[in-house]
Protein backbone atom coordinates (compact mmCIF):
# COMPACT_ATOMS: atom_id res chain seq x y z
CA UNK A 1 0.00 0.00 0.00
CA UNK A 2 2.91 2.04 0.96
CA UNK A 3 4.49 1.69 -2.02
CA UNK A 4 1.29 2.52 -4.49
CA UNK A 5 1.45 5.65 -3.15
CA UNK A 6 5.00 6.34 -3.60
CA UNK A 7 4.55 5.57 -7.36
CA UNK A 8 1.64 7.62 -7.33
CA UNK A 9 3.18 10.37 -5.65
CA UNK A 10 6.40 10.06 -8.07
CA UNK A 11 3.89 9.84 -11.08
CA UNK A 12 2.12 13.26 -9.95
CA UNK A 13 5.44 14.74 -9.01
CA UNK A 14 6.60 13.96 -12.99
CA UNK A 15 3.63 14.85 -14.46
CA UNK A 16 3.83 18.68 -12.31
CA UNK A 17 7.45 18.68 -13.72
CA UNK A 18 6.61 18.56 -17.39
CA UNK A 19 3.95 20.95 -16.84
CA UNK A 20 5.94 23.13 -15.34
CA UNK A 21 8.55 22.66 -18.13
CA UNK A 22 6.09 23.30 -20.88
CA UNK A 23 4.85 26.49 -19.19
CA UNK A 24 8.02 28.10 -18.86
CA UNK A 25 8.47 27.31 -22.75
CA UNK A 26 4.58 28.50 -23.34
CA UNK A 27 3.93 31.20 -20.97
CA UNK A 28 0.06 32.01 -21.09
CA UNK A 29 -0.52 35.89 -21.15
CA UNK A 30 -2.98 36.92 -19.00
CA UNK A 31 -2.59 40.73 -19.47
CA UNK A 32 -5.74 42.40 -20.74
CA UNK A 33 -4.31 45.16 -21.73
CA UNK A 34 -3.03 43.38 -24.92
CA UNK A 35 -6.50 42.54 -26.34
CA UNK A 36 -8.17 45.19 -24.97
CA UNK A 37 -11.76 46.42 -27.50
CA UNK A 38 -12.53 49.75 -27.01
CA UNK A 39 -15.49 49.40 -29.19
CA UNK A 40 -16.74 47.50 -26.61
CA UNK A 41 -15.51 49.08 -23.68
CA UNK A 42 -14.57 45.40 -22.23
CA UNK A 43 -11.88 42.46 -23.22
CA UNK A 44 -12.51 40.57 -26.23
CA UNK A 45 -13.91 37.04 -25.27
CA UNK A 46 -13.94 34.20 -26.74
CA UNK A 47 -16.32 33.20 -29.54
CA UNK A 48 -19.54 31.42 -27.72
CA UNK A 49 -21.32 28.27 -29.35
CA UNK A 50 -24.45 27.34 -28.82
CA UNK A 51 -27.90 29.58 -28.53
CA UNK A 52 -27.30 33.13 -29.59
CA UNK A 53 -23.96 32.24 -30.65
CA UNK A 54 -22.76 31.07 -34.04
CA UNK A 55 -24.80 28.21 -34.88
CA UNK A 56 -24.30 24.80 -34.45
CA UNK A 57 -21.00 22.87 -33.29
CA UNK A 58 -20.88 20.99 -36.98
CA UNK A 59 -20.93 24.94 -38.37
CA UNK A 60 -18.72 26.34 -35.48
CA UNK A 61 -16.26 23.06 -36.22
CA UNK A 62 -16.14 24.04 -39.87
CA UNK A 63 -15.58 27.29 -39.83
CA UNK A 64 -12.25 26.88 -37.80
CA UNK A 65 -11.08 25.01 -39.92
CA UNK A 66 -11.71 27.21 -42.85
CA UNK A 67 -9.60 29.75 -40.68
CA UNK A 68 -6.97 27.43 -40.27
CA UNK A 69 -6.28 26.71 -43.66
CA UNK A 70 -5.81 30.81 -44.10
CA UNK A 71 -2.34 31.87 -44.29
CA UNK A 72 -2.24 34.50 -41.12
CA UNK A 73 -0.21 36.96 -40.58
CA UNK A 74 0.67 39.18 -37.50
CA UNK A 75 1.52 42.23 -38.26
CA UNK A 76 3.21 43.83 -35.43
CA UNK A 77 4.03 48.04 -35.34
CA UNK A 78 5.97 49.66 -32.75
CA UNK A 79 5.53 53.38 -32.59
CA UNK A 80 7.60 55.45 -30.18
CA UNK A 81 5.61 59.04 -30.89
CA UNK A 82 2.09 60.45 -31.50
CA UNK A 83 3.43 63.89 -32.37
CA UNK A 84 6.59 64.96 -33.65
CA UNK A 85 9.11 67.22 -31.53
CA UNK A 86 11.06 68.59 -33.79
CA UNK A 87 14.34 66.37 -33.42
CA UNK A 88 15.33 64.52 -36.62
CA UNK A 89 14.68 66.32 -39.13
CA UNK A 90 10.70 66.50 -38.51
CA UNK A 91 8.39 69.78 -37.42
CA UNK A 92 7.66 70.32 -33.52
CA UNK A 93 3.59 69.84 -33.14
CA UNK A 94 2.93 67.44 -36.21
CA UNK A 95 0.52 64.99 -35.78
CA UNK A 96 2.51 62.05 -36.58
CA UNK A 97 -0.28 59.37 -35.85
CA UNK A 98 -2.80 60.56 -37.95
CA UNK A 99 0.11 62.08 -41.03
CA UNK A 100 2.27 59.72 -40.80
CA UNK A 101 1.54 56.10 -38.91
CA UNK A 102 -2.15 55.56 -40.29
CA UNK A 103 -1.89 55.83 -43.19
CA UNK A 104 1.37 53.28 -43.33
CA UNK A 105 -0.91 51.02 -41.02
CA UNK A 106 -3.68 51.31 -43.22
CA UNK A 107 -2.02 50.74 -46.57
CA UNK A 108 0.28 47.69 -45.33
CA UNK A 109 -2.65 46.14 -43.60
CA UNK A 110 -5.03 46.19 -46.21
CA UNK A 111 -1.88 45.70 -49.12
CA UNK A 112 -0.77 42.22 -46.76
CA UNK A 113 -4.42 41.15 -46.85
CA UNK A 114 -5.67 42.01 -50.52
CA UNK A 115 -2.36 40.17 -52.06
CA UNK A 116 -3.55 37.01 -51.52
CA UNK A 117 -7.39 35.84 -50.84
CA UNK A 118 -5.93 33.18 -48.33
CA UNK A 119 -3.95 35.80 -46.27
CA UNK A 120 -5.64 36.69 -43.17
CA UNK A 121 -3.74 39.80 -41.32
CA UNK A 122 -3.75 40.80 -38.01
CA UNK A 123 -2.35 44.21 -36.34
CA UNK A 124 -0.96 44.82 -33.16
CA UNK A 125 0.13 48.12 -32.33
CA UNK A 126 2.24 48.88 -30.00
CA UNK A 127 2.87 52.85 -28.97
CA UNK A 128 5.04 53.99 -25.70
CA UNK A 129 2.13 56.70 -25.39
CA UNK A 130 -1.34 56.38 -23.47
CA UNK A 131 -3.60 55.24 -26.98
CA UNK A 132 -7.05 57.35 -26.32
CA UNK A 133 -10.48 55.75 -27.03
CA UNK A 134 -10.53 58.92 -30.27
CA UNK A 135 -6.99 58.00 -31.61
CA UNK A 136 -7.83 54.01 -31.26
CA UNK A 137 -11.43 54.69 -32.86
CA UNK A 138 -9.22 56.46 -35.59
CA UNK A 139 -7.58 53.70 -36.53
CA UNK A 140 -9.93 51.07 -36.20
CA UNK A 141 -12.47 53.13 -38.80
CA UNK A 142 -9.47 53.03 -41.19
CA UNK A 143 -8.97 49.81 -41.62
CA UNK A 144 -11.20 47.01 -43.04
CA UNK A 145 -14.05 45.00 -40.72
CA UNK A 146 -12.14 41.82 -41.80
CA UNK A 147 -8.29 43.11 -40.28
CA UNK A 148 -8.70 42.71 -36.47
CA UNK A 149 -6.65 44.82 -34.79
CA UNK A 150 -5.35 44.84 -30.75
CA UNK A 151 -3.54 47.57 -28.98
CA UNK A 152 -0.40 47.50 -26.35
CA UNK A 153 -0.10 50.72 -25.21
CA UNK A 154 1.81 52.63 -22.78
CA UNK A 155 4.36 49.48 -23.38
CA UNK A 156 7.51 50.71 -22.75
CA UNK A 157 9.10 49.02 -20.42
CA UNK A 158 10.96 50.46 -17.10
CA UNK A 159 14.10 50.20 -14.97
CA UNK A 160 17.62 51.83 -14.21
CA UNK A 161 17.77 53.23 -17.43
CA UNK A 162 21.52 52.41 -18.85
CA UNK A 163 23.02 54.62 -21.79
CA UNK A 164 26.16 52.87 -22.92
CA UNK A 165 28.10 53.10 -19.56
CA UNK A 166 26.27 55.89 -18.18
CA UNK A 167 23.26 55.65 -15.52
CA UNK A 168 20.50 58.05 -15.03
CA UNK A 169 21.08 60.21 -11.44
CA UNK A 170 20.43 58.77 -8.22
CA UNK A 171 19.85 55.83 -9.91
CA UNK A 172 16.46 56.56 -10.70
CA UNK A 173 13.61 54.20 -12.55
CA UNK A 174 12.39 55.38 -15.65
CA UNK A 175 10.94 54.19 -19.00
CA UNK A 176 13.49 52.94 -21.30
CA UNK A 177 12.62 54.24 -24.71
CA UNK A 178 15.10 52.11 -26.95
CA UNK A 179 13.30 48.78 -25.22
CA UNK A 180 10.06 49.61 -26.69
CA UNK A 181 11.44 48.06 -29.88
CA UNK A 182 11.95 45.14 -27.45
CA UNK A 183 7.94 44.28 -26.96
CA UNK A 184 6.94 42.65 -30.31
CA UNK A 185 9.15 39.80 -29.14
CA UNK A 186 7.14 38.97 -26.24
CA UNK A 187 3.69 38.72 -27.98
CA UNK A 188 5.58 36.50 -30.79
CA UNK A 189 5.95 34.04 -27.93
CA UNK A 190 2.62 34.46 -27.02
CA UNK A 191 1.06 33.74 -30.72
CA UNK A 192 4.23 32.00 -31.96
CA UNK A 193 1.32 28.65 -32.46
CA UNK A 194 -1.60 30.88 -33.67
CA UNK A 195 0.18 33.18 -36.55
CA UNK A 196 2.05 31.39 -39.78
CA UNK A 197 4.25 34.75 -40.80
CA UNK A 198 5.19 37.48 -38.60
CA UNK A 199 5.83 41.05 -39.58
CA UNK A 200 7.34 43.68 -37.37
CA UNK A 201 7.97 46.91 -38.03
CA UNK A 202 8.65 50.79 -37.18
CA UNK A 203 5.12 52.93 -37.75
CA UNK A 204 6.77 54.53 -40.58
CA UNK A 205 7.88 51.96 -43.24
CA UNK A 206 5.20 50.89 -45.96
CA UNK A 207 5.11 46.57 -46.31
CA UNK A 208 2.85 45.74 -49.47
CA UNK A 209 1.89 41.98 -49.85
CA UNK A 210 4.38 42.30 -52.21
CA UNK A 211 7.36 42.45 -50.09
CA UNK A 212 5.52 39.20 -47.86
CA UNK A 213 5.19 37.02 -51.08
CA UNK A 214 9.21 38.18 -52.24
CA UNK A 215 10.40 37.18 -48.46
CA UNK A 216 7.84 33.93 -48.55
CA UNK A 217 8.80 32.72 -52.28
CA UNK A 218 12.77 33.35 -51.44
CA UNK A 219 12.68 31.57 -47.85
CA UNK A 220 10.99 28.58 -49.83
CA UNK A 221 13.86 28.40 -52.39
CA UNK A 222 16.20 28.04 -49.62
CA UNK A 223 14.59 25.70 -47.93
CA UNK A 224 14.51 23.59 -51.35
CA UNK A 225 17.97 23.94 -51.66
CA UNK A 226 18.47 23.22 -48.49
CA UNK A 227 16.64 20.21 -48.99
CA UNK A 228 19.38 18.56 -51.54
CA UNK A 229 22.13 20.19 -49.93
CA UNK A 230 25.25 18.52 -48.79
CA UNK A 231 26.41 18.08 -45.39
CA UNK A 232 29.76 18.63 -45.92
CA UNK A 233 32.11 19.79 -49.13
CA UNK A 234 35.15 17.99 -49.56
CA UNK A 235 36.74 21.26 -51.43
CA UNK A 236 37.46 24.61 -51.13
CA UNK A 237 34.26 26.59 -49.31
CA UNK A 238 35.45 29.90 -49.70
CA UNK A 239 34.43 29.72 -53.04
CA UNK A 240 31.95 32.23 -54.81
CA UNK A 241 30.27 29.43 -56.69
CA UNK A 242 29.25 26.00 -56.33
CA UNK A 243 27.35 23.59 -54.30
CA UNK A 244 26.56 25.06 -50.79
CA UNK A 245 26.22 23.05 -47.43
CA UNK A 246 22.92 22.68 -45.26
CA UNK A 247 24.08 24.83 -42.89
CA UNK A 248 25.49 27.29 -45.02
CA UNK A 249 21.59 27.30 -46.38
CA UNK A 250 20.34 27.56 -42.82
CA UNK A 251 22.13 30.57 -42.31
CA UNK A 252 20.59 32.49 -44.96
CA UNK A 253 17.37 34.81 -45.16
CA UNK A 254 16.09 37.16 -47.50
CA UNK A 255 16.63 41.00 -47.50
CA UNK A 256 16.28 44.48 -47.44
CA UNK A 257 17.25 47.54 -48.21
CA UNK A 258 15.61 50.98 -47.00
CA UNK A 259 15.21 53.92 -49.90
CA UNK A 260 13.52 57.54 -49.39
CA UNK A 261 12.06 59.35 -52.21
CA UNK A 262 15.18 62.50 -52.73
CA UNK A 263 13.36 65.42 -54.11
CA UNK A 264 14.94 64.91 -57.86
CA UNK A 265 17.12 62.48 -59.32
CA UNK A 266 20.20 64.65 -59.09
CA UNK A 267 20.29 65.04 -55.48
CA UNK A 268 23.28 64.84 -53.96
CA UNK A 269 23.87 64.18 -49.92
CA UNK A 270 25.96 66.88 -48.14
CA UNK A 271 29.34 64.90 -47.09
CA UNK A 272 31.24 64.96 -43.94
CA UNK A 273 33.64 67.90 -44.12
CA UNK A 274 36.61 65.43 -43.40
CA UNK A 275 35.54 62.47 -46.10
CA UNK A 276 33.45 64.14 -49.18
CA UNK A 277 33.59 61.12 -51.23
CA UNK A 278 32.13 58.92 -48.69
CA UNK A 279 30.35 56.23 -50.04
CA UNK A 280 30.46 57.88 -53.45
CA UNK A 281 32.03 55.50 -56.10
CA UNK A 282 31.72 57.00 -59.77
CA UNK A 283 34.86 54.49 -61.31
CA UNK A 284 32.48 51.39 -60.61
CA UNK A 285 30.91 50.82 -63.93
CA UNK A 286 27.23 50.91 -64.59
CA UNK A 287 25.89 47.61 -66.21
CA UNK A 288 22.00 47.32 -67.11
CA UNK A 289 22.30 45.01 -69.81
CA UNK A 290 21.16 41.87 -67.33
CA UNK A 291 22.38 38.46 -68.80
CA UNK A 292 23.86 35.01 -67.47
CA UNK A 293 26.72 33.18 -68.02
CA UNK A 294 27.69 36.23 -70.90
CA UNK A 295 24.35 35.48 -73.17
CA UNK A 296 24.06 38.07 -75.72
CA UNK A 297 21.34 40.84 -74.82
CA UNK A 298 20.52 44.10 -75.76
CA UNK A 299 17.57 44.37 -73.06
CA UNK A 300 18.42 47.58 -70.34
CA UNK A 301 16.93 46.18 -66.97
CA UNK A 302 15.25 48.68 -64.96
CA UNK A 303 13.92 48.45 -61.38
CA UNK A 304 10.24 49.07 -60.25
CA UNK A 305 9.91 51.83 -58.58
CA UNK A 306 5.97 51.42 -57.42
CA UNK A 307 6.23 48.09 -55.78
CA UNK A 308 7.87 49.78 -53.00
CA UNK A 309 7.14 53.47 -53.12
CA UNK A 310 3.98 54.31 -55.19
CA UNK A 311 1.33 55.28 -52.94
CA UNK A 312 -2.30 56.83 -52.85
CA UNK A 313 -1.74 60.74 -53.42
CA UNK A 314 -1.98 62.08 -49.78
CA UNK A 315 -0.89 65.74 -50.45
CA UNK A 316 2.37 64.70 -48.01
CA UNK A 317 4.63 63.22 -50.71
CA UNK A 318 5.08 61.88 -53.88
CA UNK A 319 2.80 59.27 -54.89
CA UNK A 320 4.93 58.16 -57.80
CA UNK A 321 8.78 58.32 -58.05
CA UNK A 322 10.96 57.62 -60.47
CA UNK A 323 13.26 54.79 -59.68
CA UNK A 324 16.36 57.70 -59.54
CA UNK A 325 14.41 59.33 -57.21
CA UNK A 326 15.25 56.51 -54.65
CA UNK A 327 18.10 56.60 -52.52
CA UNK A 328 19.03 54.25 -50.03
CA UNK A 329 21.94 54.40 -47.02
CA UNK A 330 23.69 52.80 -44.43
CA UNK A 331 25.24 50.19 -46.85
CA UNK A 332 28.05 50.82 -49.27
CA UNK A 333 29.15 48.84 -52.52
CA UNK A 334 32.67 48.38 -51.21
CA UNK A 335 31.67 45.98 -48.42
CA UNK A 336 29.13 43.99 -50.15
CA UNK A 337 30.00 40.89 -52.10
CA UNK A 338 27.82 38.82 -54.08
CA UNK A 339 27.54 34.76 -54.90
CA UNK A 340 26.28 32.47 -57.03
CA UNK A 341 24.09 30.10 -55.64
CA UNK A 342 23.63 26.29 -56.15
CA UNK A 343 20.55 26.84 -58.75
CA UNK A 344 22.87 29.13 -60.57
CA UNK A 345 21.02 32.34 -59.95
CA UNK A 346 23.03 35.47 -58.63
CA UNK A 347 22.10 36.98 -55.20
CA UNK A 348 23.88 40.11 -52.89
CA UNK A 349 25.33 39.21 -49.75
CA UNK A 350 24.08 42.12 -47.10
CA UNK A 351 26.57 42.94 -44.88
CA UNK A 352 26.51 43.26 -41.10
CA UNK A 353 27.61 39.55 -40.20
CA UNK A 354 30.79 38.50 -40.08
CA UNK A 355 32.40 35.21 -41.63
CA UNK A 356 35.41 34.95 -39.97
CA UNK A 357 33.73 34.24 -37.02
CA UNK A 358 33.11 30.38 -38.03
CA UNK A 359 36.44 28.44 -38.06
CA UNK A 360 34.15 25.71 -39.51
CA UNK A 361 34.76 25.96 -43.51
CA UNK A 362 31.25 24.25 -43.95
CA UNK A 363 29.78 27.18 -42.10
CA UNK A 364 31.51 29.86 -44.01
CA UNK A 365 29.77 31.58 -47.08
CA UNK A 366 32.50 32.12 -49.89
CA UNK A 367 31.27 35.34 -51.89
CA UNK A 368 33.25 37.40 -54.61
CA UNK A 369 34.00 40.96 -53.12
CA UNK A 370 33.12 44.07 -54.90
CA UNK A 371 36.57 45.45 -54.51
CA UNK A 372 37.78 42.14 -56.56
CA UNK A 373 38.54 41.70 -60.41
CA UNK A 374 40.90 39.67 -62.25
CA UNK A 375 41.90 42.71 -64.18
CA UNK A 376 41.74 45.77 -62.19
CA UNK A 377 40.70 46.63 -58.30
CA UNK A 378 37.80 48.70 -58.04
CA UNK A 379 39.24 50.32 -54.70
CA UNK A 380 43.27 50.14 -55.05
CA UNK A 381 45.46 47.11 -55.20
CA UNK A 382 46.51 48.06 -51.31
CA UNK A 383 42.92 48.21 -50.47
CA UNK A 384 41.07 46.42 -47.83
CA UNK A 385 37.79 45.48 -47.37
CA UNK A 386 35.95 47.13 -44.63
CA UNK A 387 33.96 45.82 -41.83
CA UNK A 388 31.06 44.38 -42.59
CA UNK A 389 29.80 44.70 -39.09
CA UNK A 390 30.28 48.40 -38.61
CA UNK A 391 27.36 50.78 -38.44
CA UNK A 392 27.84 52.31 -41.81
CA UNK A 393 27.31 49.22 -43.29
CA UNK A 394 24.95 47.09 -41.63
CA UNK A 395 22.04 48.33 -43.62
CA UNK A 396 19.26 48.87 -41.04
CA UNK A 397 15.97 47.47 -42.36
CA UNK A 398 13.30 49.15 -39.97
CA UNK A 399 11.94 46.13 -39.47
CA UNK A 400 11.87 42.40 -40.00
CA UNK A 401 9.73 39.42 -40.87
CA UNK A 402 10.15 35.47 -40.68
CA UNK A 403 7.99 32.45 -40.72
CA UNK A 404 7.10 30.42 -37.69
CA UNK A 405 9.50 27.82 -38.69
CA UNK A 406 12.55 30.52 -38.97
CA UNK A 407 11.86 31.81 -35.78
CA UNK A 408 12.04 28.54 -34.21
CA UNK A 409 15.29 27.33 -35.61
CA UNK A 410 16.67 30.90 -34.67
CA UNK A 411 15.74 30.36 -30.90
CA UNK A 412 16.73 27.42 -30.64
CA UNK A 413 19.69 26.64 -32.94
CA UNK A 414 21.51 29.92 -34.79
CA UNK A 415 20.84 33.05 -31.91
CA UNK A 416 23.05 33.45 -28.82
CA UNK A 417 20.86 34.23 -25.93
CA UNK A 418 17.55 32.78 -27.88
CA UNK A 419 15.42 35.34 -30.32
CA UNK A 420 12.67 35.14 -27.86
CA UNK A 421 12.17 36.29 -24.39
CA UNK A 422 13.68 35.41 -21.16
CA UNK A 423 16.69 37.55 -22.35
CA UNK A 424 19.36 36.15 -19.80
CA UNK A 425 22.64 36.83 -18.57
CA UNK A 426 25.39 36.21 -20.02
CA UNK A 427 24.44 37.02 -23.52
CA UNK A 428 21.92 39.55 -22.38
CA UNK A 429 22.09 42.27 -19.35
CA UNK A 430 19.04 43.05 -17.33
CA UNK A 431 16.67 40.98 -19.50
CA UNK A 432 17.98 42.83 -22.83
CA UNK A 433 17.24 46.32 -21.50
CA UNK A 434 20.98 47.57 -20.59
CA UNK A 435 22.45 48.26 -24.11
CA UNK A 436 21.05 46.95 -26.94
CA UNK A 437 20.32 49.46 -29.26
CA UNK A 438 16.26 50.26 -31.00
CA UNK A 439 18.37 48.88 -34.11
CA UNK A 440 19.21 45.84 -32.74
CA UNK A 441 15.40 44.82 -31.84
CA UNK A 442 13.61 46.16 -34.50
CA UNK A 443 16.19 46.96 -37.18
CA UNK A 444 17.16 43.65 -38.21
CA UNK A 445 20.03 43.89 -36.52
CA UNK A 446 20.30 40.82 -33.82
CA UNK A 447 19.47 38.64 -36.96
CA UNK A 448 22.93 39.62 -38.29
CA UNK A 449 25.07 40.93 -35.76
CA UNK A 450 27.90 39.30 -35.10
CA UNK A 451 27.10 38.90 -30.96
CA UNK A 452 23.63 37.62 -31.71
CA UNK A 453 22.51 35.64 -34.60
CA UNK A 454 25.14 36.20 -37.27
CA UNK A 455 23.10 35.07 -40.13
CA UNK A 456 23.58 36.31 -43.78
CA UNK A 457 20.60 38.24 -45.52
CA UNK A 458 20.96 37.90 -49.61
CA UNK A 459 18.49 39.50 -51.84
CA UNK A 460 18.21 38.14 -55.80
CA UNK A 461 19.98 39.99 -58.55
CA UNK A 462 17.56 39.39 -60.74
CA UNK A 463 15.90 42.75 -61.62
CA UNK A 464 12.14 42.00 -60.84
CA UNK A 465 13.29 40.25 -57.74
CA UNK A 466 15.98 43.03 -56.44
CA UNK A 467 12.68 45.66 -56.99
CA UNK A 468 11.11 43.71 -54.01
CA UNK A 469 13.33 44.09 -51.87
CA UNK A 470 13.14 47.99 -51.88
CA UNK A 471 11.39 49.04 -48.51
CA UNK A 472 10.03 52.68 -48.50
CA UNK A 473 10.97 55.13 -45.64
CA UNK A 474 7.87 56.93 -45.67
CA UNK A 475 8.97 59.64 -43.30
CA UNK A 476 11.85 60.47 -45.60
CA UNK A 477 13.45 62.34 -43.40
CA UNK A 478 17.03 60.56 -43.14
CA UNK A 479 18.23 62.37 -45.97
CA UNK A 480 17.60 65.77 -44.05
CA UNK A 481 19.36 64.47 -40.61
CA UNK A 482 22.82 66.06 -39.78
CA UNK A 483 24.49 63.02 -38.62
CA UNK A 484 22.85 60.69 -41.17
CA UNK A 485 23.25 62.39 -44.35
CA UNK A 486 26.81 61.26 -45.09
CA UNK A 487 26.04 57.63 -44.98
CA UNK A 488 23.42 58.27 -48.21
CA UNK A 489 25.37 57.06 -51.30
CA UNK A 490 26.41 59.21 -53.70
CA UNK A 491 23.98 57.34 -56.52
CA UNK A 492 20.44 56.47 -56.95
CA UNK A 493 19.09 52.67 -56.32
CA UNK A 494 19.01 51.71 -60.17
CA UNK A 495 22.53 53.03 -60.41
CA UNK A 496 23.30 50.79 -57.57
CA UNK A 497 22.23 48.00 -59.07
CA UNK A 498 23.66 48.61 -62.37
CA UNK A 499 26.93 48.20 -60.16
CA UNK A 500 26.41 45.51 -58.77
CA UNK A 501 25.61 43.88 -62.34
CA UNK A 502 29.10 44.92 -63.33
CA UNK A 503 30.46 43.22 -60.52
CA UNK A 504 28.19 39.67 -61.00
CA UNK A 505 29.74 40.03 -64.30
CA UNK A 506 33.64 40.13 -63.08
CA UNK A 507 32.37 37.29 -60.84
CA UNK A 508 31.46 35.21 -63.51
CA UNK A 509 34.53 35.77 -65.58
CA UNK A 510 36.94 35.27 -62.51
CA UNK A 511 34.91 32.22 -62.51
CA UNK A 512 35.18 30.90 -65.70
CA UNK A 513 39.02 31.92 -65.13
CA UNK A 514 39.38 29.55 -62.22
CA UNK A 515 37.69 26.59 -63.64
CA UNK A 516 39.56 27.31 -66.93
CA UNK A 517 43.14 26.77 -64.56
CA UNK A 518 41.82 24.07 -62.91
CA UNK A 519 40.76 22.32 -66.33
CA UNK A 520 44.22 23.32 -67.57
CA UNK A 521 45.92 21.76 -63.89
CA UNK A 522 44.42 18.91 -64.38
CA UNK A 523 45.06 18.33 -68.12
CA UNK A 524 49.09 18.57 -67.15
CA UNK A 525 48.36 16.04 -64.39
CA UNK A 526 48.54 18.23 -61.18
Amino acid sequence: MIRSFVVLGICATLFMASVWNFLKLHPVHIDKRYHFDYSTNHPQSPTTVGAGGHGTAQEEHRRLQEQDDRFKILYMVTSLAEYDNGRRATVEGRDRFSETVVPVVVESAQSMNNYNSNNEVTVYFICHYKLSNRRYQELRRALPASIQLYVWDNATPIGYAKDNEDVVPNNQVDVITRALARQHRFIIKDLLLKYDMFVAFEDDMLIKGEHVAYYQQTTQQLYDLRFNAPKSLPTDQTLFYGPMTQMMLRRMLPGFIRVEVAPSADWQPKRQRHNPQANSFPHIPIDYDWNLNGADSSQQARLDPSICCHRPPNGQSQSSPTIEQLRYWETSIKALGVRQMPDKSWVLLQAGNDERLYPDLNLRIGEFWTGQNHETEYFGEEAERPNRSSGDYLNNQGGWMATRRQIIEWHTERCFGGFLPPYAAPQFLDDGLATATVEFWSGGIELVGIKACNLQRMIPLDPPTFSHALLYHTSNNKQRQKYVQHRFAGTHIQAFWGQLNAIRKNAETQKRHEIEQLKAQFAAGG
